[in-house]
């Protein structure tokens, strides 16, 4: 449904993110988040990523303080690797890909 041209981002991709932006916890439109803004070259280019929460199980928490991202890597039989963030930290994590969190497509060069 996304189109040729957009994709899940890689495990790699979620780290790069990190080591090249610079990251705040912000606020945009009422919704709380992180906003992710390259360094350098890319210093035009910035994101915005709500704290969306997750799905466990039937039980949805974490909105407005947790944002978890899918990538499009597994690990094992059963997890993935995902791109966590909260207002006092972030990095690329590993879970059960039974857990409901958000997924935000990357356009393919």
């Amino acid at each position: 449904l996304w189109g040729s041209n957009w994709r899940m981002p890689t495990k790699e991709e979620l780290e790069a993110l990190l080591a090249n932006c610079d990251v705040e916890w912000t606020t945009v439109n009422s919704v709380n988040g992180r906003k992710y803004t390259g360094k350098g070259d890319y210093a035009s280019n910035c994101v915005f990523l709500p704290s969306a929460g997750y799905c466990s199980f039937g039980d949805v928490g974490g909105q407005g303080y947790n944002g978890l991202y899918w990538s499009s890597a597994p690990t094992g039989s059963s997890h993935a690797y995902y791109l966590g963030f909260g207002p006092d930290g972030q990095g690329v994590y590993y879970y059960d890909r039974n857990f409901g969190y958000s997924v935000r497509a990357v356009l393919a060069e």
